[in-house]
């Protein structure tokens, strides 16, 4: 089955596919988290969820390589957070597959870790603030 992430909003990683496994740090809010299990209950979407609370990069060690089609990275800032999250989950993307994020030109942290990492990573038009890159080796 295809497993996905989603991470708090310091070490964000998003995936959605068939199946779904969560992962949300311990240091989100109790409220937060209560509303987010609340809208997982509403849209009936709660029993094709696995929550795990983890930060990014220990969540990443949960998952097989070669396992997810796709990972979104909307985490800490800092050239060495991003360094961090890119280098845990860049593995764990099967070949064909895409590791993308955010905040691509507003914080020279992720800019540069991006492009070192993943050099041909792309803007996305419409905002330049999201990149994506296709692993193809």
């Amino acid at each position: 089955p295809t497993k996905g992430l989603i991470m708090n909003p310091e070490d964000h990683s998003f995936d959605m596919f068939n199946e779904i496994e969560l992962a949300i740090s311990d240091k989100l809010s109790e409220s937060l988290y209560h509303t987010f299990i609340h809208n997982l209950i509403r849209t009936n979407t709660i029993k094709t969820v696995n929550i795990i609370r983890e930060t990014s990069w220990l969540a990443a060690d949960l998952f097989e390589d070669n396992s997810v089609y796709f990972v979104y990275i909307d985490a800490g800032h800092l050239y060495e957070q991003i360094k961090r999250d890119i280098l845990a989950w860049y593995p764990k993307v099967k070949i064909g597959g895409v590791i993308a994020g955010h905040d691509f030109m507003g914080f020279e942290g992720v800019y540069r870790a991006v492009t070192e990492l993943l050099p041909g990573a792309i803007a996305y038009e419409h905002d330049q603030c999201s990149w994506f890159y296709r692993k193809i080796a």
